[in-house]
């Protein structure tokens, strides 16, 4: 079973027929290659165009993100628990606790994304 572009609902018959685009205020999208140069009027335009080939280095760059974000977080509450300097006027949030579970939830949804990407474009 072949996978359907996003924006013509057309089959995709080969890997290297097909693009994944990113739309401004969305995630990405399988669609062909000439479907990706056309104007649809009910498709926002194309701001990026990228070969399905890049997905395996996007799916690494996530899973590091995910885990910089849990290493991000384990610093955040090491830090909390370690006793407060007395000078220092109010507590401080650890750094940490806020961008671990950005990272962890960016990470997250992208490493889901892409694997449903990845289910949808035809083998080679």
């Amino acid at each position: 079973m072949g996978g359907r572009c996003d924006r013509c609902n057309r089959s995709i018959e080969f890997r290297k027929d097909a693009v994944f685009c990113t739309h401004f205020g969305s995630l990405p999208t399988i669609s062909h290659r000439a479907c990706a140069q056309l104007n649809f009027p009910n498709a926002p335009p194309v701001v990026l165009k990228i070969g399905v080939d890049m997905l395996p280095l996007f799916f690494i760059v996530n899973i590091l993100n995910l885990v910089i974000g849990i290493i991000a977080l384990m610093w955040g509450i090491i830090e909390l628990t370690q006793p407060q300097d007395t000078s220092v006027y109010a507590p401080v949030l650890p750094m940490g606790l806020l961008i671990g579970p950005f990272m962890i939830g960016i990470g997250g949804v992208l490493i889901a994304r892409i694997q449903k990407l990845n289910k949808l474009i035809p083998p080679d």
